[in-house]
């Protein structure tokens, strides 16, 4: 009797599993696609679905004589993938902001700070001048006062590699006042919302109340119509006070009369003054010859999401960055990093190593040398002549553009390391 129960136990396993492998046989012509006709023959089946199910059939059986139950499992099948654009990732944006002072003998400086800091947009104030076209930079946009003899000037400017995704904005009249000094720019993201920069020179605070009030308004005005479009920066020389303390810095401001008027402009837009809230530094304007003179009256503002996306905020007290020329700038350096999703085109750009000094005087020797030998000769000649000295002697460099993080220089390891040297002396 015992015999033929284990007999009659082992008959039913093995009618289970052959009743699970004819299920799984009608299950592989029809599994695979449930838009296909279930008549309708499938021509080229899944080449690993087949090993897989021959394996598990193979195991079925062989278990039937061991009286062991196999759970069948169909592989999982592989998420199709969707073709499109992929979504950019996000890049860093680095502004460079600062009062010039007089932009006149201060350029080639300009140019090593922005070098150092690696900036993708550079504004300045008070260029008092139609500044030069920075080398790797697009032209500059830019408001120079009409006056003789006056101050001001404003200019913004963008690294090659951005200019085809950068626009004026034009302010319509009834949006500015006589004589504002604001300059705007959009940039296209990869986003649906643009990215709009500005650079500010405020009115003094000797100026007639009404003024600067009619100015502030106008000035807000600009921002909510720009904010309905997009991420807003705007950077600049308020001269304006606003309450500022940081007890463990010693830093303590009280507001001025155009801080006032500032301040609710702050409060009533939603905005953040950033800069403000710098880990490194606080002064914006130092008098060089009575350093006890200070104030913050420099300012990087922009919206309050904006501001979640800060990587960097920097306010150079320490002079790393400062322009200098005959005389240096009393107002010290803004800097500000911001992420947000921006197509930087990368391309490859072809220039002469104008800083080989060596190289020029080789140049001037081997041309004299050719024009003696060559005599009188025509342009396209003289043309030949010159660009083949030039690469015998100057040579060329070839940059790539638009990329996310930038190899260091020698000259930058060099301000750099001298930077740290001044840091453990201090």
């Amino acid at each position: 009797m015992t015999d033929r129960g284990c007999t009659a136990g082992q008959s039913q396993e093995k009618m289970k599993n052959q009743k699970k492998l004819k299920n799984m046989k009608n299950k592989k012509k029809t599994e695979h696609s449930p838009c296909r006709n279930t008549t309708e023959k499938r021509s080229h089946p899944n080449t690993h679905t087949k090993s897989i199910l021959k394996r598990q059939t193979n195991e079925i059986q062989t278990n039937n004589k061991k009286n062991k139950t196999v759970r069948f499992k169909l592989p999982k099948r592989k998420r199709p993938r969707i073709k499109g654009k992929k979504r950019n990732a996000e890049t860093e944006l680095k502004i460079f902001y600062v009062n010039a002072n007089g932009l006149g003998d201060k350029i080639q400086s300009l140019k090593s700070a922005v070098d150092l800091q690696d900036s993708d947009i550079v504004a300045v104030v008070e260029t008092k001048q139609i500044p030069p076209r920075l080398e790797g930079y697009t032209k500059w946009f830019s408001l120079n006062r009409k006056k003789t003899g006056g101050g001001g000037g404003i200019a913004i400017t963008v690294k090659e590699e951005l200019g085809n995704m950068i626009n004026q904005i034009e302010i319509a009249p009834e949006e500015t006042e006589k004589e504002m000094e604001v300059v705007w720019v959009e940039i296209d993201t990869s986003v649906n919302k643009k990215l709009f920069v500005g650079v500010y020179y405020g009115k003094q605070e000797k100026e007639k109340l009404e003024v600067v009030e009619r100015e502030f308004a106008a000035l807000s005005s600009q921002i909510i119509k720009l904010k309905e479009r997009g991420e807003i920066v705007l950077v600049g020389d308020f001269n304006a006070k606003i309450e500022v303390v940081k007890e463990t810095e010693n830093v303590h401001q009280t507001k001025s009369r155009n801080g006032e008027i500032m301040d609710q402009m702050i409060k009533n837009l939603d905005l953040n003054p950033i800069s403000i809230r710098s880990n490194t530094g606080s002064w914006t304007r130092v008098n060089r010859k009575k350093p006890q003179e200070k104030s913050i009256i420099d300012y990087i503002i922009m919206k309050n999401e904006t501001s979640l996306k800060i990587k960097e905020n920097v306010v150079d007290e320490e002079g790393i960055y400062r322009i200098k020329g005959k005389n240096e700038t009393d107002h010290n350096t803004l800097m500000v990093t911001v992420q947000c999703q921006v197509n930087k085109v990368k391309r490859q750009i072809t220039r002469w190593k104008t800083k080989n000094k060596e190289g020029w005087k080789e140049f001037n020797i081997k041309l004299a040398q050719k024009l003696d030998n060559n005599g009188e000769a025509d342009y396209d000649k003289l043309h030949d002549i010159i660009i083949n000295t030039l690469n015998e002697t100057i040579g060329k460099i070839t940059i790539t553009t638009g990329r996310n993080k930038r190899k260091e220089t020698e000259e930058i390891k060099k301000t750099k390391g001298e930077k740290k040297n001044d840091e453990n002396q201090v």
